[in-house]
């Protein structure tokens, strides 16, 4: 397992700055660093780049509308999307909450009564708090249970060791040395953006094999019954 400093080193070997056997300077080294952590920054915001998906439970109280984030009603780490939402009563059964969208959301014109479970949820990524807004008031101690895609991890200090899944040291290398290559004036080979084109598809598509939604069919679609073009359904 690479530490930080040896994935900096190797994406500097990478464009041919650094030799066989060579490191970075200190200073290139924080330099990368930084480079590297706006790089994971930016993949968060791709959902198949995060390497799994956080599922986290929050009591809720009697308001319709919660802040989520650090100090916020639900104290975590800011979602960057919510991807699945249940609420588990008193009894332990856990009923769905659909996510709304913008458009739906703004369609439902009473959102104050109380119900045991709200059908809806609209969830807005505001910053440093995302807010989350249910269809109704839910009951007051249910359980929220929520799977969210969080921001990736950031790289550890430079000499600490990576603790990512595989697939992603040579991901992380072959990007930072796409990202460094225009800092050094040096030109990437059609081999190294290749191969980080790979190692970015083989990351996306082991991570959706855990992540595929269940198509569903209306019931009108699938009918077992004949139609009677002169009567009509059998």
């Amino acid at each position: 397992m690479a530490t930080t400093k040896q994935l900096i080193d190797g994406a500097l070997r990478t464009i041919g700055v650094l030799a066989s056997g060579e490191q970075a300077k200190p200073s290139e080294a924080q330099d990368a660093l930084q480079y590297a952590k706006q790089m994971l920054d930016s993949w968060s915001n791709e959902g198949l780049l995060v390497p799994a998906l956080t599922h986290e439970s929050f009591t809720l109280s009697s308001k319709r509308t919660y802040t989520i984030g650090p100090g916020g009603d639900f104290d975590t780490v800011r979602p960057t999307t919510i991807e699945n939402v249940r609420i588990r009563d008193a009894g332990n059964l856990e009923m769905p909450v659909s996510i709304a969208s913008l458009n739906l959301w703004a369609n439902i014109s009473l959102k104050d009564t109380v119900v045991n479970t709200p059908d809806y949820v609209y969830y807005e990524p505001e910053y440093p708090l995302g807010r989350l807004e249910f269809s109704c008031i839910p009951t007051a101690g249910d359980t929220l249970k929520l799977v969210t895609t969080k921001p990736i991890t950031e790289l550890p200090a430079l000499t600490e060791s990576v603790q990512f899944p595989p697939g992603y040291d040579k991901a992380i290398r072959l990007g930072l040395a796409i990202e460094l290559a225009p800092e050094y004036g040096v030109d990437v080979t059609p081999a190294v953006a290749a191969g980080f084109r790979q190692a970015i598809m083989v990351l996306k598509r082991t991570n959706s094999k855990t992540r595929m939604g269940t198509v569903e069919v209306d019931s009108g679609l699938i009918r077992k019954n004949g139609y009677d073009i002169n009567h009509g359904p059998l």
